[in-house]
């Protein structure tokens, strides 16, 4: 694939970079929800390209964004791409001015929401579903959360002006300056309030039944592919995303066993990286790793 090969016209300006259960669903929603923003929607909304489907060139890529009213700022907010050392370069030789921002969650709240979401998709089976587990069994978990560590590496192929990070407590704290702070980033009306300021999104929830929404996702994508995307859109006015959310059972404690051995594991391995965050960033973080 050249590195030329951006003929479409409908380059993205801005690219939300991650971290998983970090706040991208709401974020998404927010700039979704802006008049001047268009951002890649539905299934679609974290394409993956950069990392899954590099290999389908920049006109796959910006056909997400091709219904986009021109003028309007165009791009994806991905949860997969802060993690992988191959993305940065790739996004700069795409586009070298594009905006990034990061969404980054103590880490402890994020490794915990992560292994909601991994019982909840069934990566993780069987009776035991305690954290420690979880730590044994997915490496993963620590390393998505070494924030300190992805960071430097984006920072070594852009500019930190180029780099917004959004905390997600702040969500909760000061969402309209959080998401007026992100607008004005984006170059776009900061003095927009979207409907999605004081929703929370995305909560965490086990499974009452076994994957009847991975079942859903995937049936929506064959029939996207297919060109029949208009009966996925049929059924969701008809409301079948919020019966299915109705029929899932919230996590709980009794369920998900958070141990405090787990709690001084996370600890200890990650202190030293939510240190070089607080540096790098400016942010003070010392009531972060403190459950």
């Amino acid at each position: 694939m050249s590195d030329n090969d951006n003929t479409s016209g409908h380059k993205a300006s801005f690219i939300g970079i991650g971290a998983q259960k970090c706040g991208t669903t709401w974020v998404h929603h927010c700039l979704s929800q802006h008049p001047g923003i268009y951002a890649a929607q539905g299934q679609d909304k974290d394409t993956k390209f950069f990392g899954s489907f590099y290999d389908r060139g920049y006109q796959w890529y910006e056909s997400h964004f091709a219904e986009a009213s021109p003028g309007l700022k165009r791009g994806e907010v991905s949860t997969s791409y802060f993690y992988n050392s191959d993305i940065p370069e790739r996004i700069r030789r795409y586009n070298p001015d594009v905006k990034l921002f990061v969404c980054l969650r103590d880490p402890i709240e994020r490794i915990i929401s992560n292994h909601k979401h991994q019982v909840r998709g069934r990566q993780i089976w069987g009776d035991n579903f305690s954290l420690k587990h979880a730590l044994d069994n997915n490496p993963a978990y620590i390393m998505q959360s070494r924030y300190a560590l992805h960071l430097e590496r984006w920072y070594k192929v852009f500019p930190k002006e180029q780099i917004k990070i959004v905390f997600f407590e702040d969500i909760y704290s000061a969402p309209q300056q959080l998401i007026s702070e992100l607008y004005e980033f984006l170059e776009v009306d900061a003095s927009f309030i979207p409907q999605e300021l004081d929703t929370v999104a995305n909560a965490s929830y086990l499974p009452a039944a076994g994957g009847t929404t991975k079942i859903v996702a995937t049936a929506g994508r064959a029939l996207r592919s297919i060109g029949l995307g208009t009966i996925v859109e049929q059924g969701r006015k008809m409301g079948i995303n919020q019966w299915l959310r109705r029929s899932k059972a919230p996590a709980n404690k009794e369920t998900l066993t958070v141990e405090a051995e787990a709690l001084e594991q996370i600890c200890s391995l990650l202190q030293p990286d939510v240190d070089r965050l607080s540096e790098l960033t400016g942010r003070d973080l010392s009531h972060w790793l403190k459950k």
